[in-house]
């Protein structure tokens, strides 16, 4: 870890910003007649990423996200990752909230054509170290989970590592 006083603070709220208005440039009619499907809209049009080095406050801007809008999601990493962040959650519904297991889960459920899994609903999902957690799940089966969300046509997906 960076001593303090050699911490630098990065403004992720401007680069989000950034990055959303570019996401938002493209409308569904747009993404449609590109002839993508959902899997593939998702990837091209409305998956954005944050990268910096550990110990940046990438997890905290995140959380701070959460608990100001009540339309985004989070993905963490584990579990144990998850435990340590929910003492910071505050009025944030356990819906919102989603570990690999929770994605891996949803894959058996879709092959076996039941719909007894967690979806995404809101506007907005967070990836928590994206890099490890996208990884460990497998990038097709992430995005075929979002795209079985009701959601899916208007969800952004910030990848955030």
């Amino acid at each position: 870890m960076l001593p303090t006083t050699q911490r630098k603070t990065i403004d992720y709220d401007a680069i989000y910003t950034g990055l959303m208005e570019t996401v938002e440039l493209y409308s569904n009619e747009d993404i449609k007649r590109c002839r993508c499907n959902e899997i593939q809209a998702l990837k091209e049009f409305r998956t954005i990423g944050l990268t910096a080095p550990r110990q940046c406050g990438k997890t905290q801007w995140i959380i701070d996200k959460l608990n100001q809008d009540p339309n985004t999601s989070i993905l963490f990493r584990n579990n144990p990752a998850y435990q340590i962040a929910k003492h910071q959650l505050v009025n944030v519904d356990e819906s919102r909230i989603f570990t690999p297991y929770d994605v891996i889960k949803a894959k058996v459920a879709i092959a076996d054509g039941s719909v007894d899994y967690e979806v995404v609903k809101t506007k907005i999902i967070f990836v928590d170290d994206a890099f490890y957690t996208i990884d460990y799940i497998g990038r097709d089966v992430f995005y075929k989970w979002l795209a079985a969300s009701p959601a899916a046509k208007d969800l952004i997906i910030v990848m955030v590592g």
